[in-house]
């Protein structure tokens, strides 16, 4: 049924059009398969452990209570996950966004609800339960959690992240705007913290085959971004964009939060192939 908005608007192909959306069947009929609903044989679940402190080290991990746990196949901490090819340790990397993230390859807590353990297990509620289960003991550090304090080590950007456009803009005059205008408020506002809560949540599916040169990595992840998703994974493991596959024919909602590569992506990689 046409939407009467009261404005004058030419009708294109497809701006105007009564169109039905090519997914809306199967998304209202239930049989939209989303990242976590693909059936692969021999699957395993995989569940975060997050830290409790904002900054410090790991100094050590109690893993006999999560190893105990009938059905778990792995506990991956920095003791033993996977060197990276690409990965950098901390905030530095080569691969973009993906490994600014730190992804199990040194002990440093930068921030607190980092990744710094995985359970693997037969059944989710088993990895649940073992990441659960894990006891972490930290050498904490002082942790910045006012902006306002690090400014001192702030620096211009030369560029935004994701292109070359500097990242101040200008436009007119500014200062003559302001002086000329009857009133002027300066003030400071602050907002609490805020997250993307998609009716999706983040999933990804990793599947490894073959060896050497005819390896291939197959990701089912819920992202905004197959190709980013496809080219990140490929530089930090060292592939080409072509031995890497990314799938997502649906997205249960991303409002910009699906739009990187996160780090729980990469980490399903590398438990797939351990």
């Amino acid at each position: 049924m046409p939407l009467d908005t009261g404005l004058s608007i030419t009708p294109g192909r497809v701006v105007g059009q009564p169109i039905d959306r090519r997914d809306g069947r199967l998304k209202v009929t239930g049989r939209a398969r989303y990242a976590a609903e693909f059936d692969i044989d021999n699957l395993a679940h995989a569940v975060l452990v997050q830290s409790t402190i904002a900054s410090g080290e790991i100094i050590g991990f109690n893993l006999a209570d999560a190893q105990a746990v009938p059905g778990v196949l792995t506990i991956m901490t920095p003791d033993n996950a996977p060197r990276l090819p690409q990965a950098g340790s901390g905030q530095s990397g080569t691969a973009g966004p993906l490994v600014a993230k730190p992804l199990l390859q040194d002990k440093l807590v930068y921030y607190n609800g980092q990744h710094i353990a995985l359970a693997v297990a037969d059944t989710l509620e088993r990895a649940q339960q073992a990441a659960a289960l894990v006891r972490v003991q930290y050498r904490e550090a002082e942790a910045q959690i006012r902006m306002e304090d690090a400014l001192g080590s702030a620096y211009p950007p030369k560029n935004f992240r994701n292109g070359a456009r500097p990242p101040d803009s200008r436009r007119g005059d500014p200062e003559a705007a302001l002086a000329a205008a009857p009133v002027k408020i300066d003030a400071t506002y602050t907002t609490p913290v805020e997250h993307h809560n998609p009716m999706e949540p983040h999933a990804t599916i990793a599947l490894w085959e073959g060896d050497g040169d005819n390896k291939r990595l197959t990701v089912y992840s819920a992202t905004q971004g197959i190709s980013n998703t496809r080219d990140a994974l490929a530089k930090l493991f060292g592939l080409k964009p072509e031995q890497v596959r990314a799938i997502c024919p649906f997205v249960g909602g991303g409002f910009g939060c699906k739009g990187n590569t996160w780090p729980h992506v990469a980490l399903a990689a590398v438990a797939a192939s351990v």
